[in-house]
Parts: structure tokens; C-alpha cells; sequence
């Protein structure tokens, strides 16, 4: 995460709580798309991401989806 560049994009599969979506937010400046399937951890992300305040809530989007690479 350290070493990812400003404006770049990253897709957080799994992010549980967010704290990996935060930091990436903060210390790169990168757009982040979080995707966490299980409810109370995404209502958890989503705290986070307002606790962090706006310039972070506006460069992260969470989605409260499962990811998988095949369609079932």
C-alpha cells in the first residue's frame, strides 16, 4: 500500500472493517473501491470511512457485495 501512486485505483475484495481502504485513502491518495459482503463488518467500513472525515469518504465507495470470479 505504501508504495502505490497518487490517482491511482484500488479494489479492496474482503475488506472486512476497512482499515486497509483507510489507509491506502490517506497515505496514497488513491480511489478506493471496497467490496465486503458480510453486513455488520461493511456497517463497520462505512463508520470508519465517516469517522475519517470527508476528503477520505469521498475518495472510498463500499459496496455491501459478495465478489467471486465465477457466477453461481
Amino acid at each position: 500500500i505504501d508504495k502505490i501512486e497518487p490517482d491511482s485505483v484500488l479494489f479492496d475484495v474482503g475488506a472486512s472493517v476497512g482499515a486497509f481502504s483507510i489507509y491506502a485513502a490517506k497515505k496514497s491518495e488513491a480511489r478506493v473501491y471496497s467490496f465486503e459482503a458480510e453486513a455488520q463488518n461493511f456497517a463497520t467500513a462505512e463508520l470508519n470511512r465517516f469517522i475519517n472525515g470527508p476528503e477520505i469518504s469521498q475518495r472510498t465507495s463500499i459496496f455491501n457485495i459478495a465478489v467471486a470470479d465465477i457466477a453461481k
